[in-house]
């Protein structure tokens, strides 16, 4: 998952500002770059791990989310989050993009003649088999939810910087 955030076409005098600063822009960004993955690390725990779209059983997936920490390469810095991998492979699953095909499995009962389920509604229900969708995404939302959040708070540290 990235953000990207580009200066191409912007006026000379920004980008002078900007290449005269570089050595103070670059740490300062990520920086807060960092800050603003750890909050949005802890939102995707918080909001989407936390029955909204998922619900929390062992905290494997939500253990599983993670900041990487930015860095600074030449004038471009990048970091993220990300999730699954160990024993939280399967958070993998629920995210889906348009070009993937949405995993959809049968669900068989191996030990007993049927499946037995507590439904939303708190009536048992027993059945032969069950469809389930794993498209249940997470990390997109938040994404999207944070894309405004994460380029305000860009905005605001290069302005800052800018303005001395």
């Amino acid at each position: 998952m990235s953000i990207q955030v580009s200066f191409a076409g912007s006026d000379e005098v920004v980008l002078r500002a900007i290449s005269a600063k570089i050595e103070e822009l670059l740490p300062a960004v990520t920086h807060e770059l960092d800050e603003l993955d750890a909050e949005m690390q802890g939102w995707i725990v918080s909001q989407e791990l936390h029955g909204q779209v998922l619900k929390q059983r062992s905290g494997k997936g939500a253990g599983s989310v993670r900041m990487v920490p930015s860095k600074a390469e030449g004038s471009s810095v990048t970091g993220g989050v990300q999730a699954g991998g160990g024993t939280a492979w399967y958070m993998n699953l629920f995210e889906t993009s348009p070009e993937q095909e949405v995993l959809v499995m049968d669900i068989y009962p191996v030990n007993a003649k049927a499946l037995r389920f507590i439904a939303d509604d708190g009536s048992v229900v027993f059945a032969k088999h069950v469809r389930v969708n794993f498209d249940r995404p997470f990390m997109a939302p938040a994404q999207e939810h944070f894309r405004p959040i994460i380029y305000a708070g860009i905005e605001e540290t290069v302005g800052a910087i800018l303005a001395k």
